[in-house]
């Protein structure tokens, strides 16, 4: 069963990941690193630690992440929602899938 080129898929891209990606583009503010570091790490100050910013930007970040996508990191289902998605960007990387050129 696949994960890429669903409609779960494509939802999750165009609520989730592409928001988070165009304002990456558009203002260089690291939110997928933010996020891919805050999943990968056990608190928040060792992500803030390892992403070099203090506590208060990480978690501007994730507000901005919550006001982009409608997704709060600090919840259970947002951090969940947050990790599938991250998975999802990691496969499409792997894969070549959703890549949109421009």
């Amino acid at each position: 069963m696949s994960l890429l080129n669903t409609p779960e898929h494509e939802l999750i891209r165009s609520t989730i990941i592409e928001p988070i990606e165009s304002y990456d583009k558009k203002y260089k503010s690291y939110l997928i690193e933010t996020l891919e570091t805050c999943l990968n790490t056990s608190s928040l100050r060792e992500a803030s630690e390892k992403l070099f910013i203090h506590n208060s930007t990480l978690r501007y970040r994730f507000e901005k992440i919550h006001e982009l996508t409608g997704v709060n990191f600090f919840s259970n289902l947002g951090r969940y929602s947050l990790t599938n998605a991250f998975l999802l960007l990691k496969l499409e990387n792997i894969f070549g899938v959703g890549i949109k050129q421009d």
